[in-house]
């Protein structure tokens, strides 16, 4: 299945670059195109969780899929020919950012990339330093033929992301590098688009691993070698410079000669970006969302101010992040979540501009990152249906992409949500049993473990029952059959049952049992509708939230009871309230502090 699963990954590859056409070949081509896309992203995890590859192969297969996509001419981005035209103007030295391509050629200047062919006639070079020089080399190489200068200027780009991806896997999982590696849209949008962001992954690459190794002044130069290739890299400079302060050194000395010479020519090229705020996007759902929010308020203003506040946000959530995760967060993690808020929050986000965050999600390296990233990012190439008169398409993909990695952060943020409530369940638990308490605890029925484990890291000794282990905390664990617990008596001081009587079969078994196995006192937690009409709805949402909970067992349907009709129980079990709290509306809730009666200490406790 190996080569199997590479093969469907190569020929899928390949399929995408032979239908990869300009809009003018028509709609049959491009829907060609993105089916070929969105099946190539399940090849490639096929692969990956095949091969499970090392890091020849990493390197080899990434190697192999972008010689697959070398031979694109800018058939679905025009952008390439802007690099070109931008190049052939250096080697002429004429600056790029002085005036627009129309106005070069209004004065007469020669150039061997038709004015037609650009997407942007009107507005200056936005492209930095670095890339420009890049584009010089190429136009150089290529001479008077745009084809043979295209061809050069994608195999220094390739020569440079593969030179990031070879750091990468020197220091990362090969499975995680091979995630970003062997993407069909960093395939198609580097090697075959020729887009400059692999300038700026690769050098970021390259930069990282040098900061890893501690050699800091080489790391800041690779940084802003990477900033002034796309501009968004040197956010990483606060971080980078907190972990080493000589990065900022060279990061300067770097940027100093290359911005010096062209300083006062960059007007028109700031007056450009600034048109990308409220004027164009793309792809983005939360622009989109909150322009629309805005514009009975701001009308025409809306774009600028949603680009404003996305902005804002994102600068607060990275703040955010550097301040409470620097220590907790090692450097190539910290990279990872630190840029992660600038480009979700971009107003543009074409296929291309989506590689840095597949990037980052490889840094960060956590499943509930990953998955969601994986999505949006795959769904990105229907956007281009958009070209071929299918605006109705693009916007499903929008719809389905976002809302597909919404849908797919939220679940997997359940796992840390069920943690965080473990924790606020054992304060409550503890406050009950007092602080002071150092004995055996058993989580009757406790699931993942949550509770126990916040016990355990209390000072408790916790121990977990129930009927599957389906743990997700190292815990020790007795198995429940048939309500019975493998467990002597009273071989726990205290036990707890969180949530857990209302889906047992026979909960007055289970109160016997917990009763059998505690020499002291025992929580009960419990959902209690106080009349007929939240039941219902209680029972719904006791169902929908057990079933996205990431045990894989089935919950039985929850049988409510009142406060009283618990209490009623309790003393039919011989167990005696010694405290009770009630609280909630939309959820209302009791807990209980049993003891039984049998249990001398139980019940001088309980008096007392």
């Amino acid at each position: 299945m190996r080569h199997i699963s590479v093969g469907a990954l190569v020929a899928l590859t390949a399929a995408m670059a032979w239908t990869a056409r300009t809009p003018e070949a028509g709609v049959t081509w491009r829907v060609a195109f993105v089916v070929c896309a969105l099946l190539a992203v399940p090849a490639m995890l096929w692969a990956i969780h095949e091969v499970r590859p090392r890091f020849r192969t990493v390197l080899g297969v990434a190697l192999l899929l972008r010689l697959l996509a070398l031979p694109l001419a800018p058939s679905l981005s025009d952008d390439g020919h802007r690099y070109l035209f931008d190049g052939y103007l250096t080697l002429q030295g004429i600056s790029p950012y002085t005036d627009t391509p129309r106005e070069q050629v209004a004065r007469g200047v020669d150039v061997p990339v038709r004015l037609r062919d650009l997407n942007s006639p009107d507005y200056h070079s936005v492209y930095p330093p670095t890339s420009q020089a890049f584009f010089a080399i190429a136009a150089w190489g290529g001479g008077e033929d745009p084809r043979r200068a295209w061809w050069g200027f994608k195999i220094l780009l390739v020569a440079v992301e593969l030179a990031g991806v070879w750091a990468l896997a020197k220091a990362l999982p090969r499975m995680m590098v091979a995630l970003y590696a062997w993407h069909p849209l960093a395939v198609l949008e580097i090697a075959g688009q020729g887009h400059s962001e692999g300038l700026a992954i690769g050098f970021l690459s390259i930069g990282l691993a040098a900061l890893v190794r501690r050699n800091a002044l080489a790391s800041g130069g690779w940084l802003a070698l990477a900033g002034w290739s796309k501009l968004w890299p040197f956010a990483l400079l606060a971080i980078w410079a907190r972990a080493q302060r000589r990065v900022l050194v060279s990061a300067l000395l770097i940027s100093v000669a290359l911005i010096a010479p062209i300083l006062a020519q960059t007007s028109g090229a700031i007056t450009s970006l600034g048109l990308y705020a409220g004027t164009f996007d793309f792809y983005s759902a939360p622009y989109a969302v909150l322009k629309s929010a805005l514009w009975p308020l701001a009308a025409e203003r809306s774009g600028l101010l949603a680009s404003l506040a996305l902005g804002l946000t994102a600068l607060v959530a990275s703040a955010v992040i550097a301040i409470r995760s620097h220590r907790e967060l090692g450097t190539t993690q910290l990279t990872g979540w630190f840029i992660f808020p600038l480009i979700l929050t971009s107003p543009t986000l074409h296929p291309w501009h989506l590689l840095p965050l597949l990037w980052f999600a490889v840094l960060i390296g956590e499943g509930r990152v990953l998955k969601p990233v994986l999505w949006l990012v795959a769904w990105s190439p229907a956007t281009y249906l958009v070209y071929v008169g299918l605006p109705s398409l693009y916007t499903a993909a929008i719809v389905i992409g976002w809302t597909g990695a919404v849908l797919l952060a939220s679940l997997s943020l359940i796992p840390h949500i069920l943690e965080q409530r473990g924790r606020r369940k054992w304060t409550r638990i503890q406050r009950a049993l007092g602080s002071g308490a150092r004995s055996r605890l058993l989580d009757f029925g406790g699931a993942e473990g949550f509770v126990a484990a916040a016990a355990q890291a209390a000072g408790r000794e916790a121990v977990i029952a129930d009927i599957e282990d389906v743990r997700r905390v190292e815990i020790p664990f007795l198995r429940v059959v048939a309500d019975r617990v493998e467990a002597s008596p009273g071989a726990f001081e205290d036990s707890c049952l969180v949530f857990v009587l209302h889906h047992a079969d026979r909960p007055g078994a289970v109160l016997d049992e917990a009763r059998r196995v505690t020499r002291g006192r025992i929580i009960v937690w419990e959902t209690t509708p106080r009349r007929w009409y939240p039941k219902p709805l209680l029972h719904l949402v006791d169902r929908i939230t057990n079933s996205l909970r990431p045990t894989g067992h089935a919950f039985p349907s929850a049988k409510l009871r009142t406060p009283l009709e618990w209490e009623s129980m309790f003393e039919r079990h011989q167990l005696q309230v010694s405290m009770r709290t009630d609280w909630g509306v939309l959820h209302p809730q009791t807990f209980w502090l049993l003891t039984s009666e049998l249990n001398s200490r139980g019940a001088s406790f309980a008096r007392g």
